[in-house]
């Protein structure tokens, strides 16, 4: 009976009438008024906080908003990791194959003095008991040095070509004025070229989009990994128009100048060449005038 009391009354409360008036501070005229009860109002105050919480789920799961979060992985947080299970895979594979070298080199080197052949009376029965197929360590044995020849291979065709990127015929991603240049001693690895906002940046080469992020320092920026061990990076864009995977062809618009992140003063493109991991200077390759 006491509780069906209380629950009456905590109902009878929020059904009870209120009115809510505004009035004049010096004549107390009353300038508006609203009827409302204590459920109207918990009933409004739940439908703006659902409001509010459906509007910063769609800004953190739709929007660049989400990479803000302290837990959140990066673009190049992922490719980390993939280049480091590839590379756990690679060292495991070579610690199985160093395993079987090393048995292989010891039953070679130990012989298989078990049997010899004056113990057996028959030679004839000797030889039609041997065994002439390869085992199994002698097979990954076969298959290392197949490998090693071909890696030896290619290596010497990589040194023949040795990545002449000079012959290379480049597209300028912009024409602009070069407003900051290449100075490996301060960190700028790339150069500053001052054009037109939302003017087409073009692909300096053909190649596959490895990298089309945003990040807080850097804005919008798409990566494009080329032949000859080679990387063109552009940042500081207004978007993209290319995703990773997509393959490009030499000078085909990838996206459009911008003034996005921190380290940038003005709509212009920062455009980087990386060649077997080490930046260069563009402008020894390209003509953006």
């Amino acid at each position: 009976m006491a509780k069906q009391k209380k629950k009456k009354k905590v109902i009878s409360r929020l059904r009870r009438r209120y009115r809510l008036v505004i009035m004049n501070d010096q004549t107390f005229e009353e300038r508006w008024s609203y009827r409302l009860t204590g459920l109207n109002v918990l009933t409004a105050f739940s439908a703006l906080a659902m409001i509010l919480i459906f509007i910063g789920i769609t800004l953190i799961s739709f929007t660049p908003l989400k990479q803000l979060l302290p837990e959140y992985p990066d673009a190049e947080f992922h490719e980390q990791m993939i280049y480091n299970a590839v590379r756990l895979d690679s060292v495991e594979r070579e610690l199985a194959l160093r395993d079987q070298y090393i048995r292989n080199l010891k039953h070679i080197l130990m012989g298989d003095t078990r049997t010899r052949v004056e113990d057996v009376p028959d030679t004839q029965e000797l030889y039609s008991n041997l065994n002439v197929k390869p085992s199994k360590e002698d097979s990954l044995l076969r298959k290392r040095v197949e490998l090693d020849q071909q890696a030896s291979i290619l290596g010497e065709k990589m040194n023949r070509s040795k990545d002449n990127i000079k012959e290379l015929h480049f597209y300028p991603p912009v024409k602009g004025l070069i407003s900051n240049k290449f100075n490996f001693a301060e960190g700028h690895f790339g150069i500053d070229l001052v054009t037109e906002k939302s003017s087409a940046v073009h692909a300096t080469l053909s190649g596959t989009v490895i990298s089309s992020s945003w990040s807080i320092e850097t804005g919008y920026t798409i990566q494009i990994q080329h032949t000859n061990n080679l990387i063109s990076v552009y940042k500081h864009n207004e978007s993209l128009i290319k995703e990773q995977g997509d393959l490009v062809t030499t000078g085909e618009a990838i996206a459009f100048v911008g003034n996005t992140g921190e380290f940038t003063t003005g709509p212009h493109l920062h455009f980087e060449l990386w060649h077997n991991g080490s930046p260069v200077d563009p402008e020894i390759f390209i003509k953006f005038e």
